[in-house]
């Protein structure tokens, strides 16, 4: 695969194109992020886009994730539809890896864009993908910070502000995530109910039982009405399949701690700067 993918590469007239450092700012980005496989892998992957302050970077991303990004602190605009970018409007283009796909939808979006990637011929599940698009576009920009300067940019993000509160916040009472469900059965945890019966019985008298904010998507539904059951006692309140997911995002963000399995909405906790707990 890697000598198709780089014959691939000269025969099309990319490979000159293609750069290994970033122009100067404030140069026009386009960053081609449309091939994540989650919603956790978009978070991570694109976490280096804080160190991208003083270019003016619009976003190519799946459709199921752009809300996600929307009116981000780092980006101008973001598009799922590839058919509304102009070309003319960047000066370099940046995607995530070299494979047919990517090179399809560099020379459909942008064929005579200089352009950089993420990850070159490197794709695999087995790395931070979050501290890898950090460092990778700290090494396109030439290193220019030191390793102390450059902590503080080591982290996800997303900016939820300006999404309304499904559940405002109350005084006194600490609200706690619970994501149920799951896409994959090897991913999800169907237990939660007898864990908080037993968390419910062991819980001391004299604090008060923190309010369980049940979220997921509609393969959660059977799990969080079980949880709701073995709470019968205790407020619960159920989202799960109900919102959006950028409303859904900033419902746990919303919260004081959050519990779930490694998921998307894990990585949405992550990125809020929620402390928690996950499988």
């Amino acid at each position: 695969k890697l000598l198709k993918r780089w014959v691939g590469l000269r025969l099309t007239g990319q490979s000159r194109l293609l750069h290994d450092r970033l122009p100067p700012p404030p140069a026009r980005l386009l960053w081609l992020s449309p091939s994540s496989n989650s919603i956790g892998d978009s978070i991570m992957e694109l976490a280096g886009r804080a160190l991208l302050a003083s270019y003016k970077v619009d976003l190519l991303a799946d459709n199921q994730y752009v809300a996600l990004y929307r009116n981000d602190r780092y980006l101008r605009a973001v598009y799922s539809n590839p058919e509304a970018i102009d070309p003319s409007r960047y000066d370099f283009a940046l995607q995530d890896f070299l494979n047919s796909r990517s090179l399809r939808l560099k020379r459909r979006v942008c064929p005579g864009l200089p352009f950089a990637t993420l990850q070159g011929f490197f794709w695999g599940p087995d790395y931070n993908r979050m501290l890898f698009s950090c460092y990778r576009i700290h090494h396109l920009l030439g290193y220019p910070h030191s390793a102390q300067e450059l902590q503080p940019f080591l982290r996800p993000r997303l900016f939820l502000e300006d999404e309304p509160s499904p559940l405002p916040r109350e005084r006194g009472r600490r609200r706690v995530a619970l994501a149920v469900g799951g896409k994959f059965p090897a991913r999800t945890y169907a237990r939660w109910p007898d864990v908080l019966r037993s968390l419910s019985a062991a819980w001391p008298t004299e604090e008060v039982f923190p309010e369980f904010v049940l979220v997921g998507s509609q393969n959660g539904l059977a799990d969080g009405q079980a949880v709701q059951t073995a709470l019968a006692n205790r407020t619960t309140r159920s989202f799960v399949a109900a919102l959006t997911l950028r409303a859904t995002a900033r419902l746990v963000s919303d919260c004081d701690f959050f519990v779930g399995a490694d998921g998307g909405l894990m990585h949405c906790a992550v990125a809020a700067d929620l402390p928690g707990v996950a499988l």
